[in-house]
């Protein structure tokens, strides 16, 4: 259990009651989850060993990514582990990404005041996101039901960036409450194969 700090002789709360404490000053509704799309204009993000990744991602890039990838990761309670049972895709590391901040400053953080309204949240807070992974998911991987995991005091949800690709195939299904939501379908076989290799 973490313990509370004292500032200026007051006690200082936690940040989830802090967030509980936003909450319950907004009346509005939101969703459960959101979804926007943005035409990727100056979106430049530069991947050490590939190169400035084009937009769409071509399935050549793909392989190339596949080829400097880990098996991802997952968390489970306070450890990190590795089973491709549950999930099976591959991680590039992010110290070799880099997104232009000119596309997050013009496109993504106006979005997210978007999303914020999207999710009810109270017009006052702001919403700040920060890269976590950068996956590539091949023909026939995936990752079991879960629950994400919390990577910060302050994280208040899970923002995933999908881009465009001459790749196909997967879904990515959001549930809450007996609740689903579709965020990405797409039928099609893809056409993208993850290198034979151990993990």
């Amino acid at each position: 259990m973490r313990r509370r700090r004292r500032y200026g002789g007051r006690l200082a709360e936690e940040p989830r009651q802090r967030l509980a404490t936003v909450l319950g000053t907004t009346s509005n509704r939101g969703a459960f989850s959101a979804r926007r799309t943005a035409a990727p204009d100056g979106l430049r993000i530069d991947v050490a060993g590939v190169g400035t990744l084009s937009v769409p991602v071509t399935a050549a890039q793909a392989r190339q990514l596949l080829a400097i990838a880990r098996p991802a990761q997952y968390g489970l309670g306070e450890q990190t582990l590795t089973d491709a049972r549950v999930r099976h895709t591959w991680e590039v590391p992010k110290s070799r990404v880099t997104i232009d901040k000119q596309w997050r400053n013009q496109t993504l953080t106006p979005m997210l005041a978007q999303l914020r309204d999207d999710l009810g949240l109270p017009e006052g807070c702001r919403l700040k996101a920060e890269l976590h992974s950068v996956l590539v998911y091949a023909s026939g991987q995936f990752f079991v039901p879960h629950q994400d995991s919390e990577k910060s005091d302050a994280m208040v949800g899970t923002l995933s960036v999908i881009l465009p690709g001459s790749s196909q195939g997967g879904a990515l299904i959001i549930e809450h409450a007996g609740s689903k939501g579709w965020v990405l379908s797409r039928r099609v076989p893809s056409r993208v194969r993850a290198p034979r290799r151990r993990a």
